[in-house]
């Protein structure tokens, strides 16, 4: 059975989106964006802590206190003399915080990226 994300869209309602769709989501201030596949971007009126206890545990890593990514749609990892950049599916590029890392790494390798 597929994950989906029930969201609510002004114009069409309760609306159940697939998961596996969603590329990324970015906190600002109290909304969250959400970005899919299809490039469409949803501001929603929740946190991104919200919106993360409502994802798969093994499907998203959190990169920054700001975004949250699907692992399913990381492209390439490139680490620099003092940044590490994850590259997505969609052409967007993020950083990963120095703080975090250590835990990210560890789940990246946990689910078998490199």
């Amino acid at each position: 059975m597929q994950a989906t994300l029930q969201i609510y869209l002004h114009n069409m309602g309760q609306q159940r989106m697939p998961v596996c769709d969603l590329v990324l989501l970015q906190s600002e201030a109290n909304y969250t964006w959400l970005v899919w596949t299809d490039g469409q971007r949803l501001l929603m009126p929740r946190t991104l802590k919200y919106y993360e206890a409502k994802l798969p545990v093994n499907g998203f890593v959190r990169l920054h206190r700001n975004c949250a990514v699907n692992v399913h749609h990381i492209v390439e990892i490139r680490r620099k003399v003092k940044v590490v950049e994850v590259q997505l599916s969609n052409g967007v590029c993020l950083t990963v915080a120095r703080r975090r890392w250590s835990s990210v790494k560890q789940q990246f390798s946990q689910l078998g990226i490199s």
